[in-house]
């Protein structure tokens, strides 16, 4: 959806001069890392950013699938509705950590004349600074053991291995009430992946898993492995806990 005729969102005399004192006025640390606009319109604001932002990475997130396709080219990355959602998309481009170096701006002649987008777009980055926090919040609590975990696994690794590709399709088990359904699994059938939660109801139908994906690296996390068939391999990233 594009602008309504007779609505506008630059000054119709001077939009360079407009934009320059919009980023001029811009409450930001020295030298942010990305900054963030919210449907920037014909993208006037790209030169005074990068002018006085000249090392940070610009994002526009656009309010329609298809104004202003002209002046993308003047941004690093851009997105628009109808594909991911706003927030996956930042979280896919702005790091965790980058969050507190991120400048978020709207274009406010734009949010007037496309309300709805703007509050959607809003809402996006507002779940992208959650998730980002939460994100961070559990690094900080988990961080000490999963160095300890990292330097552990190596050691109690029994056979390290490699896995060869296999032609044949795969079951991943993960764990919920459904999986009861599926037991016991065909292994002669299928190739048969299970995490780590769903290991014991697995072997307490008489059955093995073809390989065993554990990722948490919790204390608890080690006590899905109680019940798991001998030799039974497993794949971890470096910090999983694993039992001794």
């Amino acid at each position: 959806m594009g602008l309504e005729p007779g609505v506008a969102i630059h000054s119709r005399y001077d939009p360079a001069r407009e934009a320059e004192r919009f980023v001029a006025a811009l409450d930001a640390p020295p030298e942010p890392r990305f900054v963030v606009v919210t449907e920037p319109g014909d993208s006037w604001l790209a030169a005074p950013l990068r002018a006085r932002f000249p090392r940070a990475s610009l994002i526009a997130l656009r309010y329609t699938t298809d104004a202003f396709r002209d002046s993308d080219c003047r941004w690093d990355f851009v997105w628009r509705p109808g594909g991911s959602s706003p927030a996956a998309f930042l979280l896919r481009h702005v790091q965790d950590d980058d969050i507190p170096l991120t400048v978020f701006a709207a274009w406010k002649p734009s949010d007037r004349a496309w309300p709805g987008e703007a509050r959607a777009v809003w809402e996006g980055i507002a779940e992208s600074v959650r998730v980002a926090g939460s994100v961070m919040r559990t690094r900080t609590g988990f961080g000490p053991r999963w160095l300890a975990n990292l330097f552990s696994g190596p050691a109690l690794a029994d056979r390290p291995s490699s896995l060869d590709p296999f032609p044949y399709p795969v079951i991943l088990a993960a764990a919920g009430p459904s999986l009861e359904r599926w037991l016991p699994l065909d292994g002669s059938r299928f190739f048969t992946i299970a995490v780590s939660a769903a290991v014991g109801a697995i072997a307490a139908a008489g059955e093995s898993p073809d390989l065993c994906v554990a990722t948490d690296g919790g204390f608890w996390a080690r006590a899905h492995l109680d019940r798991a068939p001998s030799g039974m391999p497993i794949a971890i990233p470096p910090e999983a806990a694993l039992p001794r």
